[in-house]
């Protein structure tokens, strides 16, 4: 618990429950001067020394809150929270990535930048190899704890107009004064996504991951967020299957390359959208290589292996790339509405060599 003196306010902060705001608001409003971000985390200011005495971090077990002091939370529906973590973590910022876990992606044990429903089906894992990813999913009991009866009051995120008037209502009652200043938004970085990105396997999934979390807060009811979800994919036929796959070559003849080609035609393997072995041969122009191959695919990034292609060596002896111009990829998964697609990039650009769709 945050216990800030100077506002006689006692906060309990969780991830992705509006905590960046609230904290560079108080921030503010405790020096008067804005909050300027030179790569520290605001939490970490308010839960080190920087600002006391003004301002103690509070062990929940130990807590009693002061006479005339204001205790809060904020909390919002488990599935949506995680909802928000996923798209800001793991694709705004990019904490799971290939640069940031390389041994991850080499190994090939796990898909680096995840798709959400496979995010989701490996969520304990990639808590376990993510310290900003296991904080971020941390369910909200976890932080607000169980013994709800220590708050004066447990927001929803949608009702943060009601907070600021509380605090200004209490400050006011209090005799404390501070410049009229309203909580911006932080961490909202990210694409839009809603239920219906979730599958109704993740749905349970998260269910029963976040059961201590509806059991507690029980203003949230997973038979609501089922209903909207329902009411989400309904235009969605539940027994969509692929019965074909599509293989496009978008850069067969392009200028960069001396050959690109697949050498083994892939099949589906199931209805599911599995697909076989794909291999094929990239070889672009004479002189050091200006990229290397990426693939994405509906459950996320794929690592390619690189093999010996002495077929190819003996056509093009000369050129320094022709002796391992073999991709293979493994494990790849297209459905009709998220292909596989590989793709050549240097760093600044891409170009989409094949992809691969399900019909």
């Amino acid at each position: 618990m945050i216990v800030i003196h100077p506002l006689k306010v006692c906060y309990q902060d969780t991830p992705k429950l509006a905590s960046t705001a609230l904290f560079a608001w108080f921030y503010e409003l405790l020096l008067d001067a804005p909050f300027e971000w030179q790569g520290n985390a605001i939490q970490a200011i308010f839960k080190g020394p920087q600002l006391a005495p003004a301002v103690e971090n509070v062990s929940l077990a130990g807590f009693h809150k002061p006479d005339g002091y204001f205790s809060f939370a904020i909390t919002r529906d488990p599935v949506v929270r995680l909802i928000s973590a996923y798209r800001n973590r793991v694709v705004h910022h990019d904490e799971l990535s290939s640069i940031r876990h390389p041994k991850l992606w080499r190994s090939r044990a796990l898909r680096t930048r995840p798709r959400i429903d496979y995010f989701v089906e490996h969520l304990e894992t990639y808590r376990s190899v993510d310290q900003s990813i296991a904080h971020h999913t941390e369910p909200m009991s976890s932080h607000i704890g169980a013994a709800l009866g220590i708050y004066d009051h447990i927001y929803d995120i949608t009702e943060t107009t009601q907070l600021t008037d509380d605090l200004r209502q209490h400050w006011q009652a209090q005799g404390i004064h501070r410049k009229e200043l309203l909580p911006g938004r932080r961490q909202d970085g990210g694409p839009k996504m809603s239920l219906g990105a979730l599958s109704r396997r993740s749905l349970d999934k998260l269910h029963g991951f976040y059961k201590r979390d509806y059991d507690l807060f029980t203003r949230y009811s997973f038979d609501a967020v089922l209903s909207a979800w329902q009411a989400e994919t309904a235009a969605i036929d539940p027994q969509i299957r692929i019965t074909d796959l599509k293989v496009t070559a978008l850069a067969k003849d392009h200028p960069a390359f001396d050959r690109v080609k697949l050498i083994e035609q892939p099949s589906l393997l199931d209805e599911t959208g599995a697909v076989s072995r794909v291999a094929g041969i990239v070889i672009p122009k004479s002189g050091p290589p200006k990229g290397t191959i990426q693939i994405e695919d509906a459950d996320g990034e794929v690592m390619p292996g690189w093999l010996p292609s002495p077929n190819v060596h003996r056509e093009l002896p000369d050129h320094p790339h022709s002796s391992h111009a073999k991709f293979v990829i493994e494990g790849l998964r297209v459905s009709k509405l998220c292909p596989a697609v590989i793709t050549w990039t240097d760093g600044s650009s891409r170009l989409e060599l094949f992809r691969l769709g399900g019909k």
